[in-house]
């Protein structure tokens, strides 16, 4: 018997990089692509985690869209899902499994890329960001960031490869990952 899906769940895509940004919740989302429809326990014991972690994990890819959920007795069952409500979430889960299975390293390319939309404040920044170089001072009066703030935040994202710093201006860049230029995709339609 399917569990039923929230009509409110409308995670936002900063937090569903939060939800991503995790080695543990990557296992698990790894683990399902590979083995649908398991339940917390057979996932805990296949990847060496503790019950609490497992689900705790899977409560969270669940909420953010990406999981399906089914109970079936006292136990309960996950399978990599789109929940309808979230309207990139079959867009961004499609993603992630092609990500799994082609790449040499999944978990550590969307790691990368995830960490780099954490905040809300790096979407904004992206979002705001025209073709054109723009300076420091620029971005900070039109973001209605602080200085300080945005420094830390444009270290991120120049590390990530989605802006590229040079003759001190800062200028818009999209990496050849597919996970990442589906994250500036999605950040360009919200």
């Amino acid at each position: 018997m399917p569990l039923p899906n929230s009509e409110t769940l409308k995670p936002t895509l900063w937090r569903t990089c939060r939800v991503l940004a995790s080695k543990t919740r990557l296992k698990v989302l790894g683990e399902l692509f590979a083995r649908p429809d398991q339940c917390v326990s057979d996932i805990a014991q296949r990847l060496g985690l503790s019950l609490s972690l497992t689900s705790q994990s899977l409560r969270a890819l669940n909420a953010r869209g990406l999981l399906l959920a089914r109970r079936s007795g006292p136990s309960v069952y996950y399978r990599p899902g789109a929940n309808r409500s979230v309207p990139y979430s079959d867009y961004l889960l499609e993603t992630l499994r092609k990500t799994f299975a082609h790449a040499n390293n999944p978990g550590r390319d969307i790691f990368r890329y995830a960490t780099a939309f954490t905040h809300l404040r790096r979407i904004l920044i992206v979002k705001t960001m025209p073709k054109r170089p723009r300076q420091l001072e620029e971005m900070a009066f039109e973001t209605n960031i602080s200085v300080r703030a945005l420094k830390r935040h444009l270290r991120k994202l120049v590390a990530r490869g989605f802006l590229k710093y040079a003759d001190c201006k800062y200028v818009y860049s999209v990496p050849h990952h597919k996970f990442a230029r589906v994250l500036l995709f999605l950040i360009r339609q919200a």
